[in-house]
Formats: C-alpha cells, structure tokens, sequence
C-alpha cells in the first residue's frame, strides 16, 4: 500500500502494529532493541500480540532490524516451531 510510505510515523518509538482485525495465526519475529537494532519494542510487541489470540511473538537474540540475516539459526528455529504448532 502507497499510503505506507506517506501516512505512516517512522518514529520506531510511536509505531503501534494494528493486528486486531487478524484471525489467522500469525507470528512477530523481532530483534532486540536493547543488544541489536531492533526496532519494534517488547512494549510494542506484546500490544501487538494481545490484540488477537492468533498473534504469537518472539525476540531473537543477537540480532537487529535484520533478524533473518543476523541471527538466521534463531530466526529459522522459531519460524520452524510456529509453523510445526499450525500443521493439523
């Protein structure tokens, strides 16, 4: 969506992700703001996560902004377990 580039608050500290209207299962993979880069806060996160039911969240540790690369053996366990808990 266009409106991303122009009508969003890039300030890190003032994002809110707006989850509530998900249903599906989904998952916030973040790094960490205090050891990294990372840019989404637990604070962030956990508001995020507790909008919905379906919403799961995890911090990677060692890694910044750039989860998947920084911490790739993390980033690919997690996504592993959450997908693993989906399979019916």
């Amino acid at each position: 969506d266009p409106r991303a580039i122009t009508d969003t608050d890039w300030s890190w500290r003032s994002w809110h992700l707006d989850t509530a209207g998900l249903t599906c299962p989904w998952l916030l993979v973040t790094g960490d703001v205090v050891t990294g880069d990372g840019i989404v806060t637990p604070a962030t996160a956990q508001a995020a996560v507790a909008e919905t039911p379906a919403g799961e969240w995890v911090q990677i540790p060692e890694a910044g902004h750039n989860v998947r690369y920084e911490n790739p053996a993390a980033y690919r366990a997690a996504v592993l377990e959450f997908v693993k808990r989906q399979v019916r």
